[in-house]
């Protein structure tokens, strides 16, 4: 399963496959660190290549708007009900976020900024799933 979206990386590469490498869930403030990395495309991920991208997005109870909006999603099947999560959902998450951060960057305040996660999740806009 992995993410469909072509990014430009830092380095002027173009990676298009989006993998979730790696999934840290702590107890005690309920948190997620979920990280993504980015190949050239399917057959690279597949033949074992270096990855050419990552990105990093950390969810905490309470810590952004997508918890008033969808409690059921953010909260207990990523948070509290940790142990039976599906990657699905997170990737879905992250879908999600984006399209929040784009509906509200052009609402802010001047002074105000999207969050880290709204950020980086801004560019997955338009992502389509890959099973």
């Amino acid at each position: 399963m992995a993410l469909i979206k072509a990014l430009e990386t830092q380095y002027g590469n173009t990676a298009t496959y989006w993998k979730i490498i790696q999934i840290n869930q702590y107890l005690n403030p309920p948190t997620m660190l979920v990280d993504l990395v980015g190949f050239v495309d399917e057959a690279a991920r597949r033949a074992d290549k270096t990855p050419i991208d990552g990105k990093r997005f950390q969810f905490s109870e309470g810590d952004h708007p997508l918890d008033e909006l969808n409690p059921e999603l953010i909260n207990a099947s990523l948070l509290e009900d940790w142990r039976n999560f599906d990657q699905h959902l997170v990737y879905l998450h992250i879908k999600a976020l984006a399209l929040f951060a784009q509906t509200r960057k052009p609402l802010l305040k001047e002074g105000e900024s999207l969050t880290a996660n709204e950020q980086t999740a801004l560019s997955f806009v338009g992502t389509q799933d890959k099973f």
